[in-house]
Order: structure tokens, then sequence, then C-alpha cells
């Protein structure tokens, strides 16, 4: 299971945290290969996306799979896309030998996050459900920590029945938002109204279909059952107006 690397966008210099992640990745396959190694896990991101882009970036189509196409804009992103091309070049040149796959985890939220701990970004989880600014930049996703690891551990034990080179989302069964995202995602970004039109209820902007039809793995965990009830925000009335440019 491959997870060394620059794990944030921005964090390094660009130049950096291209050659490092780029490197390490291919360096880390092909060691793994040559030692014998039959199954192959690497983490990539949802960031190939292109979301968050400063110039703009809107989805194709909602909820995202992982059939949507990247545009990444960022060297974070640009390593992860070739990071899953390593992966899919592993599994052609080694064929049946070698099992290979990459995953894009959401937001990942660990138990002392859950318990108030600050994120990746610096704020707690409540934070970042109390004002939608925080967690609209990456659309409303995340994961526990415990079900990635999860998915891991599923997708080894099936990993030789799977087609090689394959990647998947990882995500929580719901959104991190107390709004459904047919509201929130057209407030921070417009013209996406008809596109996420069915995100209703508590639907998440990513699918984790493919997961659930090929590995049968689904999460177990979200917000609503790791948060205190004390320390829940309480829905967000309608009627407050949230500026798209947050």
């Amino acid at each position: 299971m491959h997870l060394a690397a620059i794990a944030t966008p921005f964090s390094a210099p660009e130049p950096v945290i291209w050659d490092t992640n780029t490197s390490i990745a291919f360096h880390v396959v092909q060691a793994a290969v040559s030692a014998g190694a039959t199954r192959i896990l690497a983490a990539s991101s949802p960031t190939p996306l292109g979301y968050g882009n400063p110039h703009g970036w809107l989805p194709t189509y909602l909820p995202i799979d992982e059939r949507h196409p990247l545009r990444p804009w960022n060297a974070y992103a640009l390593s992860k896309v070739t990071i899953e091309s390593i992966v899919t070049m592993f599994a052609a040149q080694q064929g049946r030998a070698v099992a290979l796959g990459s995953f894009r985890p959401c937001f990942v939220i660990s138990p002392d996050e859950w318990a108030g701990a600050p994120t990746q970004q610096g704020h707690s989880v409540v934070e970042r459900l109390a004002d939608p600014a925080l967690a609209a930049v990456s659309l409303f996703n995340y994961v526990d920590a415990r079900d990635a690891a999860d998915f891991v551990d599923v997708w080894l034990r099936a990993a030789a029945d799977l087609p090689s080179g394959e990647t998947f989302f990882v995500g929580a069964a719901d959104a991190m938002a107390t709004k459904p995202l047919a509201e929130l995602i057209p407030r921070f970004l417009p013209g996406t109204e008809e596109l996420a039109a069915g995100l209703v209820g508590t639907a998440p902007a990513f699918s984790i279909a493919k997961a659930e039809a090929l590995l049968g793995w689904r999460p177990a965990r979200s917000w609503r059952t790791e948060l205190a009830p004390s320390q829940r925000p309480a829905p967000i009335p309608s009627s407050i107006s949230i500026s798209a440019g947050a």
C-alpha cells in the first residue's frame, strides 16, 4: 500500500511536489514488483478533477464518478494523475501476475479530528459544518480514516479477482453539510443548479457506486455517527445568503 508523498497542494514548491510525488510512486511500485509483490494499491486524490481552480471550474455532471474528466491545475493534482498512470502502466506491463489499483480518498477525518483536533485545513469538523465555505472548496466531500482503511483491506483481499489498474473514489455516503447539496453547491458554483438538482437529502457530490459494485465496500461512519449530538450544528436556515466567492 503506497501512501508516501507530500500530502497537500502548495505545501512545498511546485517542482518539489511534482518531483517528489511522481518519483516516489514510480520507484515504490517498481521496487514492489521487483520484490515479488502480487497486490499493489496506490493512493491518489479527488483533486485531479480540478475543483478550486481560481480561474473557475464546473463539474461536467453530478454526482461525480471515476469517469469524470480530469483537469488538474497544480503540481499536486497533476502528480496524482501521474500516479494513477503509473499504476495503469504497471498493470499493462505485468498482466495478471500483479494486481494493481489506485484509490481517491476524499477529505480524510481521523478519530482525533472528530473529537475536536484541527483538520488538515486548520479548522475543526464542527467549524467545517457550521461554515459551508470551508467544505465547499472540496465539494463537501470527506471520509472517515477507518472507512478508508477498511477499503484498503477489502481491496487487498479482492485484488486478484478485480480488473487490474482500476481507480476508485472512496468517500462517505453523505455530504459534509447540514443542508442538501442541491442547495449548497450552486451557492459556490453558480451555473450548477440543474447539475446539482438530484443531490437531495444527504446525498454527496461523489459517487462510491463503483467500490460498492466491484468490492461490496460501503462506509460505516459519517459525521452524524461520529460527532456527539451536542457538537452537531443546527441546519443552516435557507434565508441565509452565502457569497459564491467566499
